[in-house]
């Protein structure tokens, strides 16, 4: 009976021997699910015989696997892929398996590895570890190593006689490294490892080198004819001879102290980064097949890109650019175009100058750069046609600095003075679009019907006070704190852009009404002698100066306005007034007459008693109450109605929509800047499609019953 009791404890070790210890369930889950593996199915265990037999791939990466252990008797694997998984034991033990070819184990955490063994791999990928060293002196027929991301101090390869693509890439201080031995390397990748020399003269087949973010002050390329790829921006390289390499495709030396490139013998060269050198030239008419340039940050004088005809992106901001020709006859294929802080590139030559002028991909430029066919060689003039505008600039030293009979581009670029040009019978203020940087422009008291000042955006002050303007867009001018555009023959007036105003003067135009609920700093308002109906000052609480005077304004509620100390309202409409804004008695000037339909102002209660004769200036049918007037109804209530219509969505791409339970619309209209009707339509059941207009501010104008508003859209 003892022996029978021996003889199955006996088998029954055996039987558990003969089974693979694998102690991490997410590993033993992939082994036990791989039939190929598991040939006879056993749900619970991996025997040794079915590891030793298996000669295929082991693929269990990213299955959350903390322990490998098993994997040494799988002796006769060819690939072993573990990345990905958080690895507890950072020793990864593959020395039993001696027939692997291919072992990728990147992101895992290994620390330490022992490939001694493993003489027939082929192809080792381990990036994204923290491997200080590693020894692969043994694995003479390698061909492809991979260690980017690791904290390697040095690496011996020159053992690796078979090797083809070597990428070493963020190892950190490796300082240096030696590939004379490895006359078949096709691909380098030494990025960011702190070589502070590289020495790649006998690796002539080399087709792929990558060397950037180092301390190289030199690199040698004469001897790799065959280099297709070559990246080493961020050294420190002064000079660079290509010269040997004419099948040259990609060059990204950004990011050096080069002074000079010659680039004539690289005649395929798509993609050239040249940007932050120091490069005072640069000749690409070889070059012919460029698609991508990159000069940025450089000193280029002058550049021709006329025999480019296959750019798709040009990056030459900051040069020092004085002549720039792009006339390759297909500027419509450019998808890139940047050529801003450039300050004395006046003029650059294009295939279609209207197209470039309204292309958004050519608007990335200074202001006083402009496109033309052909650029004059000779200084650029500032084209004046009025007389009187010009002998005005002529006769100022200021900004005629060289005293010529003319004012030149650049001296026009260059003034950031005030031009104060009042009273002088000036017709035409063409030119003063080249005055980029005035703050101050006085232009009143002229005979203009027109004025462009969307080229000058560093707009602070303009008073073009008694002219002959219909049409005047400040959209441009986000800097504007005060604005004088009184006297004028204006019907709108869009302040949506001049959310910085301080002071508006809009009086004595044909203004029917005025949206200024964006302009929360406004002090100063006079809009007296316009067309206004209503009036919303609820948004200027800091208003000081308010005169609306001779308008045909009915309700007007100034409560929330508690500086105010100037309030003028005579000849309108007005049947309903609240000035009850608790600061009555700062009020220094005050007229309400000429209202006939006004009969209640509501004010504060210490006005009832108050004495002062400025609240004489009243009708004779006015009364004062402390307390709130009855409400009178006004003639254009149903303007009230008219602004419960919601318009959506704004800002608006494609379709514009219209809701409204009270009224019904019988026309819509959008208009532009200048008054000009760009839609006009009755049927707004399925909404209206805009997505013809260009990007800006419009106007939306919503008729009822012969009464209609206004609303401000924006256009994506």
């Amino acid at each position: 009976m003892k022996k029978i009791l021996l003889l199955i404890l006996v088998i029954a070790f055996n039987v558990k021997a003969q089974n693979v210890n694998i102690p991490d369930a997410n590993f033993k889950a992939y082994l036990l699910n791989n039939s190929l593996i598991n040939t006879d199915s056993n749900l619970l265990e991996i025997s040794v015989v079915e590891a030793n037999a298996f000669t295929g791939d082991i693929l269990c990466n990213g299955l959350s696997i903390s322990n490998l252990t098993g994997i040494e008797e799988f002796t006769g694997i060819q690939t072993l892929n573990c990345s990905d998984n958080p690895l507890i034991n950072t020793f990864l033990d593959v020395s039993a398996n001696t027939a692997l070819n291919r072992l990728t184990s990147h992101n895992s955490q290994l620390t330490a590895i022992d490939i001694s063994t493993n003489t027939a791999l082929e192809y080792l990928d381990l990036h994204g570890n923290d491997l200080r060293n590693i020894d692969i002196s043994t694995n003479i027929i390698l061909k492809n190593i991979d260690l980017d991301n690791n904290n390697l101090t040095s690496i011996n390869v020159s053992n690796n006689i078979a090797l083809t693509a070597l990428s070493l890439a963020n190892a950190y201080q490796l300082g240096s490294i030696n590939v004379s031995s490895n006359i078949n390397l096709e691909y380098l990748n030494v990025y960011n490892t702190g070589l502070t020399s590289l020495d790649i003269s006998a690796n002539i087949g080399l087709l792929s080198l990558q060397c950037s973010l180092n301390q190289l002050t030199t690199v040698d390329v004469s001897t790799n004819v065959l280099l297709d790829w070559f990246t080493c921006f961020g050294n420190q390289l002064t000079s660079l001879d290509i010269s040997d390499n004419s099948i040259l495709r990609v060059l990204d030396v950004s990011g050096n102290q080069l002074t000079s490139l010659d680039v004539s013998d690289n005649p395929i060269l798509g993609l050239l980064d040249v940007s932050e050198n120091q490069l005072t030239s640069l000749d690409v008419s070889v070059n012919t097949v460029l698609v991508t340039l990159h000069c940025d940050f450089n000193q280029l004088a002058s550049l021709d890109l006329s025999n480019n005809i296959y750019l798709s992106r040009v990056i030459l901001n900051d040069n020092q650019l004085t002549s720039l020709n792009v006339v390759n006859g297909f500027n419509q294929d450019i998808l890139d175009f940047r050529i801003t802080n450039n300050p004395n590139l006046l003029c650059v030559q294009v295939d279609n100058p209207t197209y470039s002028n309204n292309s958004l991909i050519w608007s990335l430029k200074d202001s006083q750069t402009y496109y033309s066919l052909t650029c004059n060689p000779s200084p650029c003039i500032v084209t004046i046609p009025d007389a009187n505008f010009k002998s005005y600039l002529v006769s100022n030293s200021l900004i005629n600095t060289n005293g010529d009979t003319e004012i030149q581009c650049s001296e026009a670029a260059a003034f950031t003075g005030e031009i104060i040009c009042p009273n002088n019978n000036i017709s035409d203020l063409t030119g003063i679009e080249a005055f980029i940087k005035i703050r101050v422009l006085n232009c009143s008291g002229n005979l203009l019907n027109n004025l462009d000042v969307s080229f000058n955006t560093d707009l602070e002050n303009l008073n073009c006070w008694s002219n002959l303007l219909g049409v005047l867009d400040t959209s441009n001018n986000v800097n504007l704190r005060i604005l004088n555009c009184g006297k004028n023959q204006l019907s709108n007036l869009n302040l949506l852009a001049n959310l910085n105003l301080e002071k508006i003067s809009c009086n004595e135009n044909q203004l029917t009404s005025i949206d200024i609920s964006g302009n929360t700093d406004l002090e100063y308002l006079n809009c007296k002698l316009n067309q206004l109906t209503t009036l919303d000052v609820s948004n200027n609480i800091v208003l000081d100066f308010l005169s609306c005077s001779n308008n045909q304004i009915e309700d007007l509620d100034v409560s929330f306005n508690v500086d105010l100390r100037y309030f003028r309202s005579s000849n309108n409409n007005l049947k309903n007034l609240n000035i009850a804004n608790t600061s009555n008695t700062n009020i220094y000037s005050f007229d309400i007459r000429n209202n006939s339909n006004l009969t209640c102002v509501q004010v504060d209660p210490s006005t009832i008693t108050s004495t002062n004769s400025i609240w004489l200036n009243k009708d004779s049918q006015h009364t004062y109450s402390s307390i709130a007037c009855p409400v009178i109804p006004l003639a254009s209530l149903r303007l009230s109605v008219l602004k419960n219509i919601t318009v959506y969505p704004n800002p608006v791409q494609e379709i514009l929509y219209f809701e409204t339970a009270e009224v019904e619309i019988s026309k819509i209209e959008i208009l532009d800047f200048s008054g000009n009707v760009l839609i006009k339509t009755v049927n707004i059941k399925e909404g209206i499609a805009v997505s013809a207009l260009k990007s800006g501010v419009y106007s939306v104008k919503i008729y009822s019953e012969g009464d209609f508003i206004i609303e401000h859209l924006i256009k994506e």
